[in-house]
């Protein structure tokens, strides 16, 4: 009798432990929809716009550095130029569209040119002699010491009578 009572208890803990154990169903992977296919699109569009981003501002660099060597600012203009040719080359990069890639290799390309004319000034050039200043003498002036080089010389002993 005692065994009726048990057998239950054993198969409600045996299938409970066979359901805790059980792995949890996977759930079916749901077919594209339309929202995925436009993020696709998205990124397609936001490569273009940044490519157009880059072009725009490689170009406004590009003006930049021609106002700094206007002025005689060659080294600030090299820098920035630098910058423009850097912009340039990352509108190459992500440019999808022709006539963008075009326009990136032609501010690529004129940004080079500029760089290379700034740069030029820049090394080796300025003055070859710092100026003099207004009451440079082109003779050196005599030092005088102001104690002797050598001691004195000390007197020999006279021997004592």
């Amino acid at each position: 009798m005692q065994h009726l009572r048990l057998g239950p208890v054993v198969l409600g803990l045996t299938l409970w432990t066979g359901c805790i154990a059980a792995p949890a169903p996977i759930p079916p992977e749901p077919p594209p929809n339309s929202a995925e296919v436009r993020g696709e699109h998205d990124v397609v569009e936001s490569e273009t716009t940044q490519a157009r981003l880059y072009l725009f501002i490689a170009q406004k660099e590009l003006e930049q550095g021609k106002t700094l060597m206007k002025e005689g600012k060659n080294r600030d203009a090299a820098g920035v130029l630098q910058m423009a040719q850097s912009d340039a080359d990352l509108a190459i990069l992500k440019a999808q569209e022709p006539s963008t890639r075009m326009a990136a290799t032609e501010t690529k390309s004129r940004a080079s040119a500029l760089y290379a004319g700034a740069t030029e000034d820049a090394i080796g050039g300025g003055p070859v002699e710092p100026p003099a200043p207004a009451d440079w003498s082109p003779r050196p002036t005599p030092v005088q010491p102001s104690a002797p080089l050598t001691p004195p010389a000390q007197p020999a002993p006279q021997p004592h009578p």
